[in-house]
């Protein structure tokens, strides 16, 4: 298995790389960005701290960025990864990260898909996605997320697909569905949902799949 990276020179045309499942726990300074083809980088069940992928910096044409299971920790911020503004699919699950800060991923302007379920997020802060305006596909299943402030989502008018099942929400409302003006798909499977406020889905929505099993909470009184 691979603990240290660093590439051999002449890979000039390569635009996939997969190096998962290795004991990787650092990279190489200038080793992914010295290949400006690479569209693809798989790094997922390795050793990967916050301090390591620092040196993804630079890789310009880098499309899809798969770094689930590492030792990713602490809050997901502006700078906890480095800019990469033509990626468009990043997933960061079963990693240790703690919280959504606000401006999170600053720089990944081309984001679409962001993968973060298996983590142990419990706080959304306010305009936390308020730099991924392109993002169609959210997926913050099986955290600790208690409350999502309408402000926490706001930003993504985009959004198409939004998970949260296997949470601890508590109540579905209209300051979660209503900013999502083109959301049609919402997971809130397995939470501790006791109420459903009348207005929660009557605000413009244009949902079209909505699955809330094993969550409402039958013996506590739910508000429709």
């Amino acid at each position: 298995m691979i603990q240290f990276l660093l590439l051999p020179q002449g890979l000039f045309n390569l635009t996939f790389l997969e190096l998962s499942e290795n004991r990787l726990s650092v990279l190489e300074t200038d080793a992914i960005s010295s290949l400006p083809k690479l569209q693809t980088l798989r790094l997922k069940r390795n050793k990967l701290t916050v301090n390591s992928v620092s040196a993804l910096a630079g890789t310009l044409s880098l499309q899809e960025l798969d770094l689930s299971d590492n030792l990713l920790a602490g809050p997901l911020g502006p700078k906890t990864l480095p800019a990469l503004p033509g990626l468009r699919v990043l997933q960061l699950s079963h990693n240790q990260l703690t919280s959504v800060r606000q401006g999170a991923l600053t720089g990944f302007t081309a984001l679409v898909s962001l993968t973060l379920h298996h983590n142990q997020i419990d706080v959304l802060e306010d305009n936390a996605f308020s730099e991924l305006w392109t993002l169609t596909q959210l997926d913050l299943a099986h955290n600790r997320i208690v409350a999502v402030s309408g402000n926490s989502l706001a930003h993504l008018t985009r959004l198409v697909q939004l998970d949260l099942a296997h949470n601890f929400l508590r109540a579905l409302t209209a300051d979660l569905v209503a900013p999502l003006k083109n959301l049609q798909e919402l997971r809130l499977d397995d939470n501790d949902i006791s109420m459903v406020t009348s207005d929660a889905l009557t605000s413009g929505t244009v949902l079209r799949r909505l699955t809330l099993a094993g969550k409402i909470q039958t013996d506590k009184h739910v508000s429709m």
